[in-house]
């Protein structure tokens, strides 16, 4: 009997003891849940407490360089340019028609930064008088230059090869300088060896009825550019060349004669350029000057012929230039 009244007891306490964690958890369930309807189900509204976390994908390596596009959007980046030009020479002296020079030239341009730096190439062909006969002939320069902010200077090799053997190499070193926005001057030495055949032996005394004419030229010269708008460009240009005939020979290169006979040429040139159309270059240009011979045997650059004076002779000669190009 006692033992059942202890295990009474015991339970009474038991219940008394858990009672209040029953009540606890009734009261956070009233609190998370909705009360409903009768016959109706019951919907939680229980809000999670736990912290939300977002997973970030890191930038991509194009999207790095999308960025960087997009916060240098003029970015320099180096490029080519073209041409297409097709120009007309007339040179008349005091004794009669002088040089004459047809030329068709395709010119592209490298940048290679946003100073100025560049690489030129040209290629073309066209046709000039040689000792009074049409000669065609075929031309190739290669150049460059440095952009140094109002100093730029440049140098460009012209090769040119056709027929009556002619060859030709030219170098032209220009120094420009940037005076003033609108205004440039510019230093030039241009000079190379000239080598061709023609029928002089009247001039020359040979009995060969070919024979080779060899020289070579030296022309320093200034340039002053002024471009008031965008369209126009005025350029006068004076320099002094001095064309050397140094010997003749024939053609199989067996008996030379030496000449060493030197003519000079100053001459000055004024000309214009104008832009049509957007991407056309109208180019005119007229040149006043004069040859002074010394006496005996030589090759005249302006008449494009060997000539003969018995006296040191001056003689005035007016010239030219039409062109027209197209940027490609």
């Amino acid at each position: 009997m006692f033992e059942r009244k202890l295990v009474f007891v015991v339970l009474i306490w038991g219940a008394m003891a858990i009672s209040p964690l029953w009540a606890q958890n009734d009261a956070e369930d009233a609190r998370g849940s909705v009360a409903a309807p009768a016959g109706s189900a019951t919907v939680s509204t229980t809000v999670s407490t736990q912290p939300i976390l977002t997973v970030t994908p890191a930038p991509t390596k194009s999207d790095e360089e999308e960025d960087d596009d997009n916060e240098k959007p003029n970015a320099f980046k180096p490029n080519w340019s073209g041409n297409m030009e097709a120009s007309y020479a007339n040179q008349n002296t005091q004794g009669g028609q002088g040089q004459i020079t047809e030329q068709v030239l395709l010119t592209g341009d490298y940048h290679l930064t946003e100073g100025g730096h560049y690489l030129s190439f040209a290629l073309g062909g066209g046709q000039q008088m040689l000792e009074g006969v049409p000669t065609d002939l075929g031309t190739f320069s290669v150049g460059g230059g440095l952009g140094l902010g109002f100093f730029q200077p440049s140098l460009d090799t012209q090769v040119q090869e056709g027929a009556q053997a002619l060859i030709s190499i030219t170098s032209t070193l220009t120094l420009e300088f940037q005076v003033l926005k609108p205004v440039a001057l510019s230093l030039t030495l241009a000079g190379g060896p000239e080598s061709h055949q023609g029928a002089v032996s009247q001039l020359v005394g040979k009995s060969d009825a070919v024979d080779e004419i060899d020289s070579y030229n030296l022309t320093p010269g200034g340039m002053i550019s002024f471009t008031p708008w965008d369209i126009l460009n005025v350029t006068l240009t004076g320099q002094d060349e001095f064309s050397t005939t140094y010997q003749y020979q024939n053609v199989t290169h067996t008996v030379q004669t030496a000449l060493n006979q030197t003519e000079q040429i100053p001459s000055a040139t004024l000309g214009a350029n104008v832009t049509c159309f957007t991407d056309f270059l109208l180019a005119l240009s007229y040149q006043l000057g004069e040859e002074i011979y010394p006496a005996g045997v030589i090759y005249s650059p302006i008449k494009g012929k060997t000539v003969k004076f018995g006296t040191p002779t001056t003689q005035g000669f007016t010239g030219f230039t039409l062109g027209l190009t197209y940027n490609l």
